[in-house]
């Protein structure tokens, strides 16, 4: 098969993006490019030049209604999430092109180059009391993965100790169901729209990432590779929060890795 270089990804990338956009607006929904996509958006104008995904977030109300339209309509690209694939491992939906395919960890995906779209959700009032959540959070994440990579994971853990540690959660996982997994990693005390403070639990920085929610509803337009895509108002806070002060500033070549999915290769179908 043939692999596809970081340019082929993004345009691939950039196509899914345009659609998502276009249904977004026909339908009043709102969103925002999100992480190295909006740091690319106002540093570069663009795509980050070794980047290799795209990112959106979108307030948990507004995601539920495009998943129902996904899920409603014939759309030119599949949707991967915990929904269409009982086995997933993530907690959020890939919007995916249909002409590639990608791999990881030696296993197959028969869809290939994507779209992340993040579910922003409610975190009550207290932010305090919500970062005491936080390892329970983690917990139902790291499940999640096992989820679908439980025998990478008994491969790369050597230790007897881990490996009884992870067919122990793995039977936690069975037990449960993703589902209800997801619904205890998001707490279900609050709801988006009766929350000051709202998280985008799948980020690895939820902690850090804790915005009052008009962050993710305040939002301007913005051109990127030559469209024009919504992104966050107060981008500044955003972009400072994630990235540092120095966010303008692109790092040294060797600080740059090879994309935010350097253990994924993507590839063309074969005909």
């Amino acid at each position: 098969m043939k692999a596809l270089t970081v340019k082929e990804i993004q345009e691939k990338n950039l196509q899914i993006l345009i659609f998502i956009d276009k249904v977004c607006r026909d339908n009043n929904l709102r969103y925002t490019l999100a992480s190295g996509t909006m740091l690319g958006a106002v540093r570069e104008g663009g795509f980050i030049p070794w980047d290799d995904d795209a990112d959106i977030r979108m307030p948990r109300p507004d995601y539920d209604k495009l998943l129902d339209y996904f899920y409603n309509n014939e759309i030119p690209f599949c949707v991967h999430n915990i929904d269409t694939d009982r086995y997933s491992p993530i907690y959020w939906t890939r919007i995916c092109d249909k002409e590639t395919i990608f791999e990881r960890f030696n296993e197959k995906f028969d869809y290939g180059c994507f779209v992340d779209l993040f579910p922003v959700d409610g975190i009550g009032n207290d932010i305090y009391y919500y970062k005491s959540k936080e390892k329970k959070i983690d917990y139902y994440k790291r499940l999640m993965f096992f989820n679908r990579f439980l025998n990478y994971s008994l491969k790369v853990n050597k230790s007897l100790k881990s490996k009884i540690s992870i067919l122990l959660r793995y039977i936690h996982i069975k037990l449960l169901g993703p589902k209800n997994i997801i619904k205890k990693m998001l707490i279900g005390e609050w709801t988006y729209n009766d929350s000051k403070y709202v998280s985008n639990v799948s980020s690895p920085n939820f902690i850090k990432q804790i915005f009052e929610k008009s962050m993710y509803e305040e939002l301007t337009d913005w051109e990127f590779e030559g469209h024009t895509f919504k992104i966050c108002k107060n981008y500044d806070l955003y972009l400072r929060t994630e990235y540092g002060d120095n966010y303008m500033t692109p790092p040294p070549p060797d600080k740059r890795g090879d994309g935010n999915h350097g253990s994924f290769n993507f590839y063309y179908k074969e005909k």
